[in-house]
């Protein structure tokens, strides 16, 4: 079963048969799916983060040029089966999540709806998704408008020699706790917060 246990996962039900291969008789090979619950097939997607295999109960529909392709039945998918679904890191998923139509919150958890992810956000993922470049693009512009995209110790060009510590911000009260934890990071026994 998943690491998401609280719910009922669709991939830890053990079929009852393996993928078996079969050959028509025009000579073509087709494979046949152990069938799920719902009266779809329980077809294999590998977690490309854990390469563990999910099962997940599809059915296939045809599609252009007669090419049948696998739709998972359930009404919606967990992000952990639908980056197994998508081939894609777990990672990479919630990067693409804002950009996807399907996205969803339930409480915590993230989901996708199935429908709206076939239907829409599959045939456009190329064009949702930003590019690196218009990314850097827009970064570099946000700094040159005068944003500071990240803040650090120092403002830019500050020659970092004053004593009161990060700029254009008032100075830490001193207090025996917090010289006591200095001291500690300084032997190395604690960790800066």
């Amino acid at each position: 079963m998943s690491r998401h246990s609280s719910f009922r996962c669709c991939c830890s039900i053990t079929p009852c048969a393996s993928a078996q291969v079969v050959t028509l008789p025009d000579g073509s090979i087709k494979i046949v799916f152990p069938p799920g619950e719902m009266g779809g097939e329980m077809r294999p997607f590998r977690d490309q983060t854990t390469r563990v295999i999910h099962r997940i109960e599809c059915v296939c529909v045809g599609g252009d040029g007669g090419q049948k392709r696998p739709i998972p039945v359930e009404s919606f998918l967990d992000a952990i089966h639908t980056a197994a679904y998508l081939g894609v890191k777990l990672s990479t998923l919630y990067a693409w999540a804002p950009f996807l139509e399907s996205t969803d919150k339930r409480g915590s958890r993230l989901i996708f709806w199935t429908e709206i992810l076939v239907n829409e956000d599959i045939p456009e993922l190329e064009n949702r998704l930003p590019r690196r470049a218009d990314l850097a693009n827009e970064r570099i512009d946000r700094v040159l408008g005068g944003e500071v995209v990240r803040r650090g110790r120092h403002a830019v060009g500050c020659p970092k020699n004053h004593e009161l510590g990060p700029c254009n911000q008032p100075p830490r009260p001193d207090s025996l706790r917090r010289r006591s934890r200095k001291w500690l990071r300084g032997l190395g026994k604690g960790k800066k917060k």
